[in-house]
């Protein structure tokens, strides 16, 4: 689908994010949208078409309102008249999501417990509500990723992509989104703050005495103690003699 917004003389290319859509067309551009993103409703995988998990949990948030809440580890939606927050039990969603299935003319035998699970499964992945404030996200990943070690040199970079591939693993929108400068200097805070140790810059920018734990490893690189250039992975640094 293209779409153009036509203004005398030339049409002007806009983001699909800055219209503001209403009516029937905002249905159409909303389907429109979610199968761009995540696929049709329907996959085809050998000789039969399977449920598309990943669609139907996207469409079924938007249109309910489900959300899973990180922080309480339960569903929770909107109460239309109230406007409060309200908690939604596993069996009512689960009723939810079949009756949506059901509605939209999803085969019985796509219509499973075991499907239906895995639509559970994806909106807990994907539609997601964090009540995690800004620090709070940072001192989580901190206290969970990052330790002493003595002798030990941290390279910011590697502790920076850790945090943000941190986030995005738990759902910490938009913390994960963040600009990188003010991520950076977000974690220079809270582990002077947390552990005591500024930052280093005689052996590039750098934290010493500290590790991160081992499944958050990225690309694991260490600093080079002696020109404060990255070693490349694999490499390591015999002052006698240097890399090798």
């Amino acid at each position: 689908m293209e779409c153009s917004v036509w203004q005398p003389g030339r049409p002007l290319e806009v983001d699909l994010d800055t219209l503001v859509i209403t009516g029937s067309l905002k249905g159409l551009f909303a389907e429109w949208s979610l199968r761009q993103q995540f696929g049709p409703p329907m996959v085809q995988v050998g000789q039969r078409n399977k449920l598309n998990e990943i669609y139907w949990a996207m469409h079924i948030s938007k249109a309910t309102g489900i959300k899973f809440d990180l922080a309480t580890g339960a569903f929770v939606a909107r109460d239309p008249q109230s406007q409060s927050e309200q908690g939604v039990e596993s069996a009512l969603v689960s009723q939810t999501i079949a009756a949506v299935l059901q509605q939209s003319g999803v085969p019985a035998k796509e219509r499973t417990p075991l499907r239906i699970r895995a639509v559970i499964d994806a909106m807990k992945l994907l539609c997601v509500r964090s009540r995690v404030t800004e620090s709070a996200a940072y001192l989580k990943f901190v206290e969970s990723c990052v330790e002493r070690r003595a002798g030990a040199i941290l390279a910011k970079n590697d502790v920076a992509i850790a945090c943000r591939n941190f986030f995005k693993r738990h759902g910490l929108r938009p913390y994960s989104d963040i600009a990188e400068n003010k991520l950076r200097h977000a974690l220079q805070q809270v582990i002077a703050k947390h552990f005591g140790i500024g930052e280093s810059h005689d052996r590039g920018r750098a934290f010493r005495g500290l590790v991160l734990r081992g499944g958050d490893t990225h690309d694991a690189r260490t600093v080079n103690p002696i020109s404060g250039k990255d070693l490349n992975p694999g490499e390591s640094k015999n002052p006698a003699t240097g890399p090798s």
